[in-house]
């Protein structure tokens, strides 16, 4: 694994277990929907109350995938 690919795991990891709010600006094709549906999933393991939890994306394409 590259040192970029071992760098981009290890922030990864860290923002998964961040608790707060997060901007994701990237380019097309990047993964940041993905990495949203994943922060989504962990942090909904760890509430008890799902309306805490907030998520917005500006295209359809992306709620598409969330869902």
């Amino acid at each position: 694994m590259s040192d970029i690919a071992t760098r981009d795991e290890t922030i990864k990891k860290e923002l998964l277990e961040y608790q707060g709010n997060i901007l994701i600006l990237a380019n097309a094709g990047s993964g940041k929907t993905t990495f949203l549906a994943e922060k989504l999933k962990s942090d909904s393991k760890k509430l008890d109350n799902y309306q805490k939890l907030a998520a917005i994306t500006f295209t359809r394409n992306a709620t598409e995938e969330i869902k």
